[in-house]
């Protein structure tokens, strides 16, 4: 039996196994995604020091000006990429309601695989397929995924 993934240690009780068993899963097709960082000094612009790294309806606007979030859609796509590369098929999350809602905003197809967990906050435990998402990313995002995927491979 392989290790667990940190994310089935503190979901133990809370995964539905009807929707997925992580534990059966081939362990060379599955990954997790657990923390995304951004350095403290271009994680906020000006003015938003207080605020959620979020991906609203407002960071695709033009007025007053483009607020677009492109270091944190930047990370996302990355680790998609590195795990495509990887032939990691499945990737599990344990997330809070926000990050579900700004990966579905780019077009991933984030489901939700148990009940929500205490765990540094409300998390709830959720997969994506890599595949799915590479197929249903939106096009405002092609482009840049595109350009992160070159880059990852020119560093390869």
């Amino acid at each position: 039996m392989q290790p667990a993934l940190p994310f089935e240690r503190v979901c133990v009780d809370a995964i539905d196994r009807s929707i997925v068993d992580p534990a059966i899963l081939p362990r060379h097709a599955v990954g997790e995604i657990s923390r995304l960082s951004i350095i403290a000094r271009y994680r906020r612009r000006k003015g938003e020091a207080r605020q959620p790294a979020p991906i609203t309806d407002q960071a695709f606007s033009k007025y007053p000006r483009p607020r677009f979030p492109y270091l944190l859609v930047g990370l996302y796509l990355g680790t998609i990429e590195l795990a495509r590369l990887n032939d990691i098929e499945t990737l599990f999350v344990l997330t809070d309601p926000r990050l579900a809602s700004h990966l579905g905003r780019i077009g991933v197809d984030i489901r939700t695989i148990g009940m929500p967990v205490e765990h540094h906050g409300t998390r709830i435990p959720s997969m994506m397929k890599t595949t799915s998402i590479l197929q249903n990313l939106k096009p405002l995002f092609r482009p840049l995924y595109l350009t992160i995927a070159k880059e990852i491979a020119a560093g390869l």
